[in-house]
């Protein structure tokens, strides 16, 4: 689901956060809920179908308790940035203000351990949407949502939405005539297409998957296989009998020895024990989708593991031109700001095996002294005084001076200003950054670590993110404190290579 309105918080002093080609990551996903009333079922959150009045056919219920929570697992980490929640019943009674703390994180959700992603102090309204931004972005796998007072009330959610720009939307990958309605899923930056209507033998799977850029599924973790099972689960839920090829074949120099497709050893597997002799191996549906060893022959459904395609148009900063009409994997675009303007950020982004472009997308700033003002302070200094300048753009003179010691500036500080080159001035308006524009500390990220580049948070210093070994970098790996005391973009996330 895309949205493209801006979406304004109703949470802590009305912050607004504005959604742009973002995605709702929760539909589908795997719920749960401190308890179960009137058949109000955890999963009814997220089944896509949201309601302005209360009912049991689409709206979650618990019992009265002293704090109620209902949470989502995402099945992997994503960077929120906004939770939508349409709430089933008010509350509370008496007029007594409900708090409400959604939290984000891979800890157990019910364990209140995650961090607050935002707080609510008010009315809930029966049918009426609550939305409450993580400003910075959270990222994490789990987000609950808990009712910490009054005591004795019940939670009720018709629909919750979480909404985030780093999750791969389902258009990126390959799309073919003969797939069936709604077999793509994506994850963890791969396309996986689940076809159940043609069944094959495991060489005739393997082949109908390589002749369309893909492969049978060729590699395992417990985050994926969790994933994989969840949607089997979804897509056979009246039917535990469904089976899937998957890419693993016995070692035929070892018999004890299973390998992938691509020749790699099966290190970490899910089997079902006790195990047989046969050659091939597959998703069992009778096992709770562990794997089963299968004969090599027999027809079964499977899966098609891809690449994505295409990262998708990418965003286009206002007063710029974009270069580039193709968004393949491994094309570029060029961004041109307009006259009077200046870029801020990368020139040029690549897009990237992942179906992302690298780097996020610049800005371009606007020469105008007087909204400067707003942020900055002035005072005249003698030109004579100017050092290290040089031209910024093509109508005006941009001096840029380090080493000013005049108050109120200090010595460490950065200095613009310009002049016209058709006026002379013995002195010059000299644009001073304040001290008290200060950035908060960077997000953390998993399995990566941050650090400051000029051990400082103030107006312009960075911030530089780096993956652990083995991952690899999916996003902007240095920000800068911009002038509304914000890092200027949200940080990468780290893949496994």
């Amino acid at each position: 689901m895309k949205e493209g309105r801006r979406e304004e918080s109703e949470g802590e002093e009305g912050l607004g956060v504005t959604s742009c080609s973002v995605l709702n990551v929760a539909a589908g996903k795997a719920p749960m809920q401190s308890s179960v009333a009137e058949g109000g079922i955890p999963q009814k959150a997220v089944d896509g179908s949201s309601s302005t009045s209360f009912t049991t056919d689409t709206c979650t219920l618990t019992a009265q308790e002293r704090q109620p929570w209902w949470y989502v697992n995402l099945l992997e980490p994503y960077m929120v940035q906004l939770v939508r929640l349409d709430f089933g019943r008010s509350c509370c009674a008496e007029d007594q203000p409900a708090v409400v703390v959604v939290r984000v994180g891979n800890n157990r959700p019910d364990l209140d351990s995650n961090p607050i992603c935002n707080r609510f102090i008010g009315l809930l309204k029966e049918g009426r949407p609550l939305f409450l931004p993580c400003n910075p972005p959270m990222p994490g796998a789990f987000v609950s949502v808990h009712i910490e007072g009054p005591p004795g009330v019940q939670l009720s959610i018709c629909e919750a939405f979480v909404y985030t720009d780093q999750a791969l939307p389902i258009e990126r990958c390959p799309s073919f005539r003969d797939q069936p309605p709604g077999s793509t899923a994506t994850y963890n930056g791969k396309c996986y297409i689940f076809y159940n209507q043609q069944p094959k033998t495991f060489d005739q799977a393997l082949e109908f998957c390589r002749s369309r850029g893909g492969s049978l599924v060729d590699e395992t973790n417990p985050a994926l296989q969790g994933f994989l099972s969840w949607e089997l689960w979804r897509k056979h839920r009246g039917d535990s009998s469904g089976q899937y090829w998957m890419g693993a074949v016995r070692d035929p120099e070892d018999p004890n020895n299973w390998k992938w497709i691509n020749g790699r050893d099966v290190s970490v597997s899910f089997w079902n024990l006790p195990g047989g002799n046969e050659n091939c191996a597959r998703f069992d549906g009778t096992k709770g989708w562990l794997w089963s060893d299968t004969n090599c022959n027999a027809g079964l459904n499977f899966i098609c593991q891809h690449r994505p395609q295409t990262c998708g148009k990418p965003e286009q900063p206002p007063n710029s031109t974009m270069v580039g009409n193709t968004f393949s994997v491994g094309s570029m675009v060029e961004y041109r700001c307009d006259p009077g303007h200046t870029l801020v950020g990368p020139a040029q982004r690549s897009c990237l095996e992942s179906g992302f472009f690298n780097e996020f997308p610049p800005t371009c700033r606007s020469f105008d002294a007087q909204a400067r003002r707003r942020y900055w302070f002035s005072y005249q200094l003698p030109l004579s005084k100017l050092r290290n300048y040089y031209v910024y753009h093509e109508n005006h003179l941009h001096y840029s001076c380090s080493h000013v010691k005049s108050p109120p500036c200090h010595s460490s500080q950065i200095y613009f200003s310009s002049i016209s080159k058709n006026t002379f001035a013995s002195n010059v308006d000299i644009l001073c950054s304040s001290s008290d524009l200060e950035c908060g500390l960077p997000a953390p990220i998993r399995h990566g670590s941050y650090s400051l580049i000029n051990g400082t948070r103030y107006y312009l210093s960075q911030v530089k993110y780096e993956c652990d070994p083995g991952y690899t970098t999916i996003g902007r790996a240095e920000l800068v404190c911009d002038l509304d005391e914000r890092w200027n973009g949200p940080p990468p996330l780290c893949h496994r290579e």
